[in-house]
C-alpha cells in the first residue's frame, strides 16, 4: 500500500557517484504499480504522441475564404483559364457525380482532385480525372456521408504543375 524503495543502479556510468556518494539511487513506489497500469501508461503516451499531431494538422478550417475558390455546379466556373463543372444540380453523399475540366494546353494524362471538409473534419479525399480528349478531363467523384445536413468541400485540382482552387456544396437532401 505504501510502496517500497527500489534500488536503481547507475548502469550508464558505473564509476559515477551521486551527491551522497552512492553509486545508485532509490525511487519510491515504482514497483508498487501494477503491470497492467504500466502498460496502460505506455500505450497512452504512445497513442497521444501518435494521434495528436494528426489531429492538430487536420483541423477543419472554418475560416477559409471561399471567394478564392471556384464553386463547382452545372454552370461552368472559370479560374486562371481553367473551366470546370459538375453534371448534377445537387451534390449528395454517396452519389457519384461527374466532374469535367477544360484545361487548355495541359499535357498531363490525368488531373488530381484533393478535397477536405470546411465545417467538419472528414479527412482528405482524393480523386483522379482522366483525359478524354486533348485539354478535356473527366471523372466521377463520390463524397462520403457526414453528420451535418450540408457541407462545403474545398481543395485543389492539379495537373502536377499548377493548382486550381475548387469547392462544392454537398447537401444531405
Amino acid at each position: 500500500m505504501w510502496g517500497r524503495l527500489v534500488k536503481v543502479w547507475n548502469i550508464a556510468q558505473p564509476n559515477f557517484k551521486n551527491m551522497l556518494g552512492c553509486d545508485y539511487i532509490y525511487i519510491w513506489g515504482i514497483n508498487n504499480l501494477n503491470n497492467k497500469v504500466k502498460v496502460l501508461f505506455v500505450a497512452l503516451a504512445l497513442g497521444t504522441g501518435f494521434f495528436i499531431p494528426n489531429l492538430l494538422k487536420h483541423q477543419p478550417s472554418s475560416d477559409v475564404d471561399l471567394s478564392d475558390y471556384c464553386m463547382l455546379s452545372q454552370q461552368v466556373c472559370e479560374q486562371e483559364g481553367v473551366k470546370m463543372k459538375v453534371d448534377s444540380r445537387r451534390v449528395t453523399p454517396l452519389t457519384p457525380i461527374t466532374v469535367e475540366v477544360f484545361w487548355p494546353e495541359s499535357e498531363a494524362p490525368n488531373l488530381n482532385i484533393s478535397l477536405q471538409g470546411k465545417e467538419m473534419n472528414m479527412g482528405e479525399v482524393k480523386y483522379q480525372l482522366e483525359m478524354i480528349k486533348p485539354d478535356v478531363y473527366q471523372g466521377e467523384i463520390t463524397l462520403p456521408v457526414c453528420a451535418e445536413d450540408s457541407m462545403t468541400w474545398y481543395g485543389t485540382i492539379s495537373n502536377g504543375e499548377t493548382d486550381i482552387k475548387a469547392a462544392l456544396r454537398m447537401t444531405a437532401r
